[in-house]
Formats: C-alpha cells, sequence, structure tokens
C-alpha cells in the first residue's frame, strides 16, 4: 500500500478506477446494491460515472457511464462539490443558475457534508432512489470523484443507513490515502 501510495505521488497517473474497483466490489457484496466511482473533471467543471459495480437485485436504475453531468445535484455531486473552493462552488452554482438564496442554502448543507464526509440525497438525481456518497481526495485534498451507493428508497433500511455511510466514507478514505491524501 506504501509503495502505490509513494508512486502515486511521483507519477501522478495511477488508474483510479483499478485502485476503486476492489472497494466497489466489497461494498455490493455486504450492501447488495449499485455502488459507482464518480470522476470530477474540474476544467469543465462536471461529474462523469466512470464505474459502477451492479448489485444482485434484479431492478437497477441506468447510469449514464461516461456522460459528463452537473456537480450541484446528489449526493454524487454534493460529495464532491463540498471540498472545492468557494469561488468554484459559486462559480458552478451560478453556470446552473442558482438564486443567491438557493446558493446560500446549498452552502449551508455543503458545510454539514464536509465535516460528516458524506452526503446523503434522496431522488436528486434519479427519481425514487438514495444516494450516499463520500469524496475521493488526492494529496493536496482536492475532491478528484466520489463512490457513491445508489438505490431504490424502498430497499434502503433505515436501520442501517449509519453502516451504509460508514462503509462508503471509510472506502472512499482509504482509496484517498492510497493516493497520498492526508485529509
Amino acid at each position: 500500500m506504501e509503495l502505490i501510495r509513494i508512486s502515486s505521488i511521483i507519477s501522478g497517473k495511477i488508474d483510479l478506477k483499478e485502485i476503486a474497483r476492489p472497494y466497489l466490489e466489497e461494498l455490493v457484496l455486504k450492501h447488495r446494491e449499485t455502488v459507482c466511482l464518480v470522476l470530477y473533471y474540474k476544467e469543465k467543471r462536471r461529474i462523469m460515472w466512470v464505474d459502477k459495480v451492479n448489485g444482485p437485485e434484479p431492478l437497477q436504475y441506468v447510469i449514464s457511464m461516461g456522460e459528463l453531468q452537473p456537480v450541484p445535484f446528489g449526493s454524487s455531486g454534493k460529495s464532491i462539490l463540498a471540498f472545492l473552493e468557494q469561488s468554484e462552488i459559486e462559480q458552478i452554482c451560478k453556470e446552473e443558475g442558482f438564486t443567491s438564496n438557493k446558493i446560500q442554502d446549498l452552502l449551508r448543507e455543503l458545510q454539514m457534508i464536509r465535516e460528516r464526509r458524506i452526503s446523503t440525497t434522496i431522488s436528486e438525481r434519479l427519481p425514487g432512489s438514495k444516494g450516499f456518497a463520500s469524496p475521493i481526495l488526492n494529496t493536496i485534498g482536492e475532491p478528484i470523484g466520489s463512490i457513491v451507493f445508489s438505490a431504490p428508497i424502498s430497499r434502503v433500511d433505515p436501520e442501517k443507513e449509519s453502516e451504509i455511510s460508514e462503509d462508503i466514507k471509510n472506502s472512499a478514505i482509504k482509496i484517498s490515502e492510497i493516493l497520498g491524501s492526508k485529509h
């Protein structure tokens, strides 16, 4: 693990999908729902789903892999947005047409996400879904992506939500540490 971390710092070219895949698979085995890897494209101020592991249930959401999506919606984007600089957050929100009041509400929500390092949303990006996401941070603490758990609301047991949140957060932290993050 230490060798991978040092190598990633030196080269900066480590394959995040390859690192994240075992964590996605482990989360799906434990929680039996779809888990995805989302990357943040800073230059475009957009996110993209780049990998997913489906759960065993027959009903699955269709997730547009490889398609750029707006950031400030759903747990997938909000977990990333919470760790961006204030000016970048405001620019993204303005590009999405948010009003000043909506930006202020979002900033308060992002502060809570930053403190907990987990975002939970209901039906924001996918109608009828509940999402849990935690950011993956690079060596200087910037968000480069997130791990996202998404399931139909009816299949998310309220008694297991804190366990799901902790598992998603811990997996994102482990991936971040492999990449050299100390945050």
